[in-house]
């Protein structure tokens, strides 16, 4: 079965050093901004790889690429999924796009 699950991290640096962490969760569906400086990142598994992709700092950004990339991901599993609302108002050309970056 692939891996259909994706994660969203936060990139800040402390004390002159880099690190990573999960998004803190407020609730269900909401996750803690950023400390300052800091760059929300959606990781994910293509195949045996971890591929990462930076979405910003904005809290809604780093939301909706994860749900985004997992309807990109139940697709390419080859699973019927209902697409939402925000979905139907893409256009078409662009889905090609958020499947697999380099």
């Amino acid at each position: 079965m692939a891996n259909r699950k994706v994660c969203v991290f936060v990139m800040f640096e402390k004390d002159g050093k880099r690190l990573t962490q999960a998004a803190k969760k407020l609730g269900n569906a909401r996750i803690a901004p950023p400390p300052p400086g800091g760059v929300f990142y959606v990781r994910w598994y293509g195949g045996t790889r971890q591929r990462w992709k930076q979405v910003g700092s904005d809290t809604t950004a780093a939301l909706t690429a994860q749900m985004r990339q997992e309807d990109v991901l139940a697709l390419l599993a080859g699973i019927n999924i209902l697409l939402s609302l925000f979905w139907v108002t893409l256009p078409i050309i662009r889905f090609p796009l958020l499947s697999q970056d380099p």
